[in-house]
């Protein structure tokens, strides 16, 4: 009864605070201040609080949230109810996102839930829900101020993963393949045709981990993703299940079936092999899946592309203080052969607020990429913009091709369309606003919309 009690009073109250919310047009935002109360009332919220039929939880370093996205857009085309966290990867977001759609009765109608779970605060979590399916992109070294070490957090995820949940593991990841227990299945990418290889700074696993000697690496597709095994002891990376073949220029071939390709960059190569093995483990068929994935793109706070007098601006995101993730964008741009420039507004604008911001980031991320004869400028935007200036000569990269700005708004009246095919813009995961206005400004100076 007590137990009961304590739940509705947190249960009511955040209906209020919902309320409010959208009394006052904020119904999108989470506030944790209000939020944490809940748990301060009745510490087993999560247990209690009504759930969709389906809980499905994504976990990863990189892609996690691109993922979410795919997955609970798929689903939609297929006809289902979806509710997410968008991005609030705590146990207070996630209250909040069930609470949001329970009705007073503490029921849910909706069919399917896909939550984003951050790695490091996962038993906080899982103490009280047990997913459905578990799906982990991969694991890398992140953002010094956040997980950092991917063994540590490895550690945290081992202690905190349900038994036997399934879990969907990403095959190529010797690290978070790791994972796996008695329900897990695995999916891959093999050797793609005509797939460059490439040397990055960035290996989070090279020994055997069972006996310590170095892995031999049949192919990597970037950092330490690919498949190797150990001549000492035999371990090797696990066997998928669902493996990605081929990919031609709108396609892209798992299991002998072929699917709409959504995009060419190898790190969403692998959340579209992630996003069709879910789909297959739920049971969905094949034409089911091609038809949807026929209507669904990278959500456009990743990946923005405008035409501009015959020249493309790409916008990207590349995860400022993520080494691993910046380097996938920086290998994507020099794959492309056409005459460019190169925006890098890397700046983190939370920690700048302080003066505040570490760089020791920009040495374990491939700048050398960025060292090529078809891109003219690199123009380097904000605050830090010295320090990555020498992080760019340390590349071997011109200096005469190097523009600094310490003030973002600088920016629309340096950039020069003329003799370029395609102007790439990088942004930190915190500046999204901050490149949304300076985007516009670049659009409304050349008197063009976006398509």
């Amino acid at each position: 009864m007590q137990k009961s009690f304590s739940f509705y009073l947190a249960f009511y109250y955040y209906k209020i605070i919902l309320w409010l919310q959208k009394i006052c047009k904020r119904e999108n935002k989470i506030y944790p201040t209000f939020t944490n109360i809940i748990f301060k009332i009745c510490p087993d919220y999560l247990k209690i609080i009504a759930k969709p039929n389906k809980v499905i939880s994504i976990m990863g370093t990189n892609g996690k949230t691109t993922l979410c996205n795919l997955l609970k857009d798929s689903l939609e085309q297929l006809g289902y109810q979806v509710i997410n966290n968008n991005e609030y990867s705590y146990n207070t977001g996630i209250a909040h996102c069930f609470t949001k759609y329970a009705n007073l009765k503490n029921k849910c109608q909706k069919d399917y839930a896909i939550i984003e779970t951050d790695e490091l605060t996962c038993q906080d979590i899982f103490k009280d829900m047990t997913p459905d399916i578990i799906v982990v992109t991969n694991l890398f070294r992140d953002s010094i101020k956040l997980n950092d070490n991917p063994s540590y957090i490895l550690e945290k995820m081992k202690e905190a993963i349900p038994k036997n949940v399934k879990l969907i593991l990403n095959a190529d990841d010797l690290i978070s393949s790791s994972l796996k227990q008695d329900n897990t299945i695995f999916y891959g990418v093999s050797k793609l045709k005509n797939e460059p290889n490439k040397n990055y700074i960035v290996k989070d696993i090279t020994l055997c981990p069972k006996c310590q000697n170095p892995l031999i690496f049949n192919y990597i597709h970037y950092n330490h993703i690919g498949q190797a095994y150990c001549p000492n002891c035999h371990f090797a990376s696990s066997k998928p299940k669902y493996l990605l073949t081929n990919i031609d220029k709108d396609t892209c071939t798992l299991n002998q079936e072929k699917y709409p390709l959504i995009n060419n960059t190898i790190f969403n190569i692998y959340n579209e092999t992630a996003l069709i093995s879910t789909l297959k483990e739920l049971n969905f068929k094949p034409f089911q899946i091609k038809t949807t994935l026929s209507k669904i793109n990278i959500t456009l706070s990743r990946l923005t592309e405008y035409n501009i007098n015959n020249t493309k601006m790409i916008c990207l995101l590349a995860k400022g203080q993520n080494p691993v993730a910046t380097s996938q964008v920086l290998n994507y741009i020099s794959n492309e052969e056409n005459k460019m420039d190169v925006i890098l507004m890397l700046d983190d604008l939370k920690d700048n607020q302080n003066s505040s911001e570490t760089i020791a980031w920009f040495y374990d991320t491939d700048f050398e990429f960025l060292n090529k004869e078809n891109i003219r400028n690199i123009l380097v935007v904000g605050p830090r913009s010295k320090d990555l200036y020498i992080r760019l000569l340390l590349a071997n990269i011109p200096k005469n091709k190097i523009i600094i700005m310490l003030k973002q708004e600088q920016l629309p009246n340096k950039v020069n369309l003329d003799g370029i095919d395609t102007l790439f813009f990088l942004y930190d995961i915190y500046s999204l606003s901050l490149a949304r206005k300076l985007e516009q400004e670049i659009l409304k100076r050349y008197g063009e919309q976006n398509d």
